[in-house]
C-alpha cells in the first residue's frame, strides 16, 4: 500500500506550473489521474474539495 497526501497549496501550485508535477496523481469518485492532465474545471473542483476538508 502506498499512501500520499497533498494539500491545496500543492495543487495550487500545480494548477500554475504544471511542469513541475507531472507524476502528481489524484483520485477522485473511484478513479485516478494525473493532475496536470484534468481539465482545469476538475483541477479547482479537487482543489475545492480539499478546503472543504480543513
Amino acid at each position: 500500500m502506498q499512501m500520499n497526501a497533498v494539500n491545496r497549496d500543492k495543487l495550487k501550485d500545480a494548477r500554475e506550473h504544471p511542469e513541475n508535477y507531472r507524476n502528481l496523481i489524484v483520485r477522485v469518485w473511484g478513479w485516478s489521474g494525473y493532475f496536470v492532465e484534468l481539465d482545469e474545471v476538475y483541477q479547482n473542483h479537487i482543489i475545492e474539495r480539499m478546503e472543504l476538508n480543513i
